[in-house]
């Protein structure tokens, strides 16, 4: 298999996968609900809280979501898609300590876009 065709591979997975959860669906959730409210309705300082946490919280998810679908795809030789799963079993990295990081990473990811745009609807679909 060439590395061009793993790559397209992996592009087109995350794209309908965990881009949907983590773009498609948020979007759809503030214009249904009306419920962006950045800042969370503070003023002053303590209005850096909220952004303080959902950046670093977006910052952790995306970073354990990527770095494990790079070990499917390095190790593994797949993807994280179920009709195209990895070749091989991947127990290294987080997957040594962690059943799925690939969700741990969407939902702390989900958890930090809820805090930057204010959202309990976004809250509220990642404890669902």
């Amino acid at each position: 298999m060439s590395e061009n065709s793993l790559t397209a591979r992996v592009l087109r997975s995350t794209i309908a996968l965990p881009g949907v959860v983590l773009i498609i669906i948020p979007a759809l959730i503030l214009w249904w609900t009306n419920s962006f409210k950045p800042g969370w309705g503070l003023s002053g300082w303590p209005i850096i809280f909220p952004y303080l946490l959902g950046f670093i919280s977006l910052g952790v998810g995306l970073t354990l979501l990527v770095s494990t679908i790079q070990l499917f795809t390095r190790v593994g030789q797949g993807t994280l898609a179920p009709w195209d799963p990895p070749k091989h079993l991947v127990v290294e990295g987080p997957y040594r300590y962690v059943r799925n990081p690939m969700h741990s990473g969407v939902f702390i990811s989900l958890y930090g876009e809820g805090l930057l745009f204010g959202s309990v609807p976004i809250l509220i679909f990642v404890t669902a």
